[in-house]
């Protein structure tokens, strides 16, 4: 084992810096593909080890001899057990060796917990605002592989970024478990980080003041949730499409793209008969038995004020997502004699976040106008 060990520590010392790099990339490539299709049981027990661990070493890293003899001063009997724990196993400093190897399993825990995060939140992204908190945990995601030092040395850094990454993992994981995606399971969310950095905080006989970043996050967090602007988490949009003609088996007519069109880089254009309706379609991925209930919002950009106006919102009863389906729950809505110009629809969770949206044109059909061809939604 000994030659083993000098054999692979030149190796080591050389790719030092590497090593940290390749493992950034390569474990955000890995949650792109493997959380791109969809989540598994496996993905959320991965998860779930992440931050178990994750809160382990959090308290681990608070090791001091600070803490010795307060156990006896706990009132409340549950925090006094614990105290009891944390003397025998914390009441002791930790050389800068293990240190540094706690603070390193810390933020390898962060940085997989932030990857899988961002990957899961950006395919629930349907408006800027909602890919503004994406780039923000991008943000975090990034700085997380800066941060080892801090880890090691600040206690309150550590704390405020697992109250981050607690509401956001909560968030994600309750709906797979409670199958809802109600505005209440947010707010347990938020409690149960709260709790756990409470506890974290407690165990670690630090000061109550390091708990006013996790609660000023919280706060925020709880602000974005009630203005929409926080993802709608575990729902993902799988396609979309104006068009004509709907049937049943939800197939329609729309005009034969052009080559800019198929690529993304101008809008589609639906050209549409004298009082003929319009029909736009999507579905919408949820896991199974999570229900949600949805809406489509047709907007028309008014050319004089140049803005979007909300024209109609409609939603029904058949418009509430039973999850199962793979390529995603099917719904569509009609608007009856819509005037040419320039309109968008966004399919939202009721009354709350935009999963995604489709921006396209209305013109008058006329002999000039391109074939139709048929489209099926997935």
């Amino acid at each position: 084992m000994e030659k083993l060990k000098q054999k692979l520590q030149p190796i080591f010392n050389k790719y030092r810096r590497v090593i940290p790099v390749v493992a950034f990339f390569g474990g955000f490539i890995w949650d792109a593909v493997a959380l791109g299709r969809s989540v598994k049981t496996f993905d959320l027990l991965r998860l779930g080890l992440y931050f178990t661990v994750a809160f382990i070493f959090l308290i681990l890293l608070s090791a001091t001899l600070e803490g010795v003899g307060k156990n006896s001063k706990e009132r409340n009997a549950f925090f006094r057990k614990i105290s009891q724990i944390r003397s025998y196993a914390l009441d002791r400093n930790l050389s800068s060796k293990w240190r540094f190897r706690f603070s390193y399993v810390l933020q390898f825990c962060y940085g997989g917990l932030f990857s899988a995060l961002v990957v899961c939140y950006f395919k629930s992204s349907g408006s800027v605002i909602a890919l503004l908190f994406v780039g923000m945990l991008s943000v975090f995601f990034v700085s997380n592989e800066f941060l080892q030092k801090s880890y090691e040395e600040r206690f309150s850094i550590s704390l405020a970024l697992f109250s981050i990454i607690g509401t956001m993992y909560f968030n994600f994981l309750i709906p797979h478990i409670v199958a809802s995606v109600h505005f209440v399971w947010f707010v347990v969310a938020i409690l149960l980080s709260l709790l756990l950095c409470m506890v974290a905080q407690r165990v670690a006989h630090k000061r109550f003041h390091v708990m006013i970043l996790p609660a000023i996050i919280s706060g925020i967090l709880l602000m974005a949730r009630i203005c929409s602007w926080i993802p709608p988490v575990p729902l993902v949009l799988k396609d979309q499409n104006a068009c004509l003609n709907f049937n049943k088996d939800y197939s329609c007519e729309i005009a034969k793209p052009t080559f800019s069109e198929r690529i993304g880089l101008t809008y589609a254009t639906v050209y549409v008969k004298p009082l003929e309706p319009v029909y736009f379609l999507s579905s919408v991925y949820a896991p199974e038995k999570v229900e949600a209930s949805l809406e489509h919002r047709w907007y028309y950009k008014d050319p004089q004020t140049n803005a979007y106006e909300l024209k109609s919102t409609i939603t029904s009863d058949r418009m509430v997502t039973h999850g199962s389906r793979e390529a995603g729950f099917r719904i569509y809505t009609k608007k009856q004699s819509i005037q040419p110009g320039r309109w968008k629809v966004e399919t939202a969770v009721k009354d709350g976040a935009v999963i995604g949206a489709q921006t396209f044109y209305i013109k008058e059909f006329t002999a000039e106008s391109p074939e139709r061809m048929e489209w099926k939604i997935q």
